[in-house]
């Protein structure tokens, strides 16, 4: 019998990788961001959000007090990156990112990195971020003060309302209440001022709050002697 013919082996089927023009291509591009820019920790927050997205390359503080973004990525992250720079954060303001020609390079960066200039311009641009951000606590910690003040106000004003109804009594110590919370909240929150400032604010707030309380039990006791001051006039007649 004549032997069956043999079957060719077929090739196995290959998965092959995506061919490089399907793949995403890695682009560079260059912002000039004017604004308050300088002195406002404005680098570090460029920094944060490119290495979250991927991005590599560099942000450096200009002499024209712009500030100068060289990346490179994928074109679309690019474009969110980019929308993140115009940024309104703490005392940073952007006013405007400005796309720009992109300098020249041989090799793509490994990293994204700041830019540092000579030693005195890096002390010099630290020591403003921290005299801004002190005099930024200390305008909150006076706004404490004030609502503090605020409070002694009320106590005064409640004083010269004993004789009003118990019920609206209790509610203006409710108020008052609630905004010696805020208050300590407040200074607990900025705790960069000195322990001082904020320990005789707290005796305030705490001194208030007693008055508040004697000013609160006077008035209970004089609601629970009203009766008994009727029936012994009674008794009289």
């Amino acid at each position: 019998m004549p032997n069956p013919p043999s079957n060719q082996p077929s090739m196995p089927l290959s998965s092959p990788g995506p061919m490089k023009a399907d793949m995403p291509g890695t682009i560079r591009k260059r912002f000039i961001v004017k604004g308050r820019v300088q002195k406002v920790n404005y680098r570090d927050e460029v920094q944060d959000i490119a290495r979250a997205l991927g991005i590599t390359g560099t942000v450096a503080n200009l002499k024209t007090g712009d500030v100068e973004v060289i990346c490179e990525g994928e074109e679309t992250i690019l474009e969110r990156f980019e929308k993140a720079l115009a940024m309104k954060k703490g005392r940073i303001d952007v006013r405007e990112v400005i796309p720009a020609e992109a300098p020249p390079s041989k090799r793509r960066s490994e990293y994204f990195e700041i830019k540092y200039g000579p030693m005195e311009e890096e002390l010099g641009e630290r020591m403003g971020a921290g005299i801004l951000y002190i005099q930024e606590v200390g305008d909150k910690v006076d706004g404490v003060g004030k609502a503090v003040e605020g409070v002694g106000q009320k106590v005064d004003s409640m004083h010269s309302d004993m004789n009003k109804r118990f019920d609206h009594m209790a509610q203006r110590y409710d108020l008052i209440a609630l905004s010696l919370a805020k208050a300590i909240d407040r200074m607990d929150k900025n705790s960069q001022r000195t322990a001082k400032a904020i320990e005789q604010s707290r005796k305030e707030a705490a001194a208030s709050n007693r008055e508040l309380a004697k000013a609160v039990n006077f008035m209970i006791k004089k609601l629970s002697d009203r009766p008994a001051r009727k029936s012994s006039r009674k008794a009289r007649k």
